[in-house]
């Protein structure tokens, strides 16, 4: 008898952590936004939270209002859109893909004003700098190329013409480009010199994000793992392990306190950035998640998914 009540305690006591950790982060579906005929690989949301633009192997992008939940279709790549980035004045689109190149879009009109050549491979990844003044792609090339923002042209590569480049993330300061491949690289902007080399994954990078105050950075790998990263010290500060399939995006909040990862096992992950705990897993899809993000401020994770699909997910105070 007494085993049996101690067994039920037990259970009752995870149940009970269980339900806890769900109060502390509890989530509801507010909108599926559906359009894309095919894979959605990017997402990103526009720094005043009003627009999100995506990218999908149908070749578009899609500009969507995230207030009516209406999209603009911007058509003009020939190939998969593998990245999109926003300008930090909400002005700009800009959109990597598969056919070698790089669009800049006008935001109110969906125009592309300019496209940006040079790149012999895939175009993984794009960034603009928190200045505004340049774009930052990143190809299977084994290239990382700095563009001018206003002009359109190229101004210079960074670091070695021997990794191929899977995604990056530029530092709150403009100071630190990182990339990655088969491990996670720090390169200074300026001089394009190699910094540090985050060594820790045991599979391909998928993806990386830095916080908000540049302290840390998050990596996703093929080995099913997410590393936080002190990025002063290039050491590991927590290894999260729970992911049962290839971690494909990843972020950090706004206010720096947690980490969400997207997976190919259809769910995504949020993590207690300090602790490095897991607070609540979401089957959020019904097919890969291939991207995560919040809003700026931090009331909406939003994934995107090889189902075709985004959703949009409500932080509940």
């Amino acid at each position: 008898m007494r085993k049996t009540f101690l067994i039920l305690l037990f259970l009752g006591l995870i149940s009970a952590v269980c339900v806890e950790a769900a109060i502390h982060y509890p989530l509801r579906l507010v909108r599926t936004l559906s359009g894309h005929t095919s894979i959605v690989n990017a997402i990103a949301v526009i720094p005043d939270g009003r627009y999100l633009a995506s990218g999908s192997s149908d070749n578009t992008l899609r500009l969507w209002d995230l207030q009516r939940g209406r999209s603009l279709v911007l058509s003009g790549h020939s190939d998969w859109v593998l990245a999109v980035s926003f300008s930090p004045d909400g002005n700009h689109v800009i959109s990597g893909s598969a056919d070698k190149t790089i669009k800049i879009w006008e935001l109110q009109t969906g125009r592309c004003i300019d496209t940006l050549e040079g790149h012999t491979n895939w175009v993984q990844a794009v960034a603009i700098t928190p200045d505004g003044k340049y774009v930052v792609s990143g190809s299977l090339d084994y290239s990382i190329r700095v563009w001018d923002l206003s002009t359109g042209k190229e101004v210079r590569t960074i670091g070695t013409r021997d990794i191929t480049i899977v995604s990056l993330a530029i530092s709150p300061d403009g100071r630190v480009v990182y990339t990655s491949s088969m491990a996670v690289r720090a390169w200074d902007f300026e001089t394009g010199e190699l910094i540090q080399t985050l060594d820790g994954h045991n599979g391909r990078v998928e993806a990386i994000a830095v916080s908000p105050d540049g302290n840390y950075l998050v990596s996703g790998a093929g080995d099913n793992m997410v590393i936080l990263w002190d990025t002063e010290t290039g050491k590991s500060v927590h290894e999260l392990q729970g992911h049962t399939g290839v971690v494909n995006a990843v972020v950090i909040s706004p206010d720096g306190k947690h980490i969400v990862s997207g997976s190919s096992n259809k769910t995504f992950k949020i993590w207690n950035l300090q602790e490095g705990t897991l607070i609540r897993t979401i089957s959020a899809h019904s097919y890969p998640v291939s991207s995560v993000l919040f809003s700026p401020d931090g009331k909406y994770i939003i994934s995107g998914s090889n189902d075709r699909t985004i959703k949009i997910w409500g932080v509940d105070e």
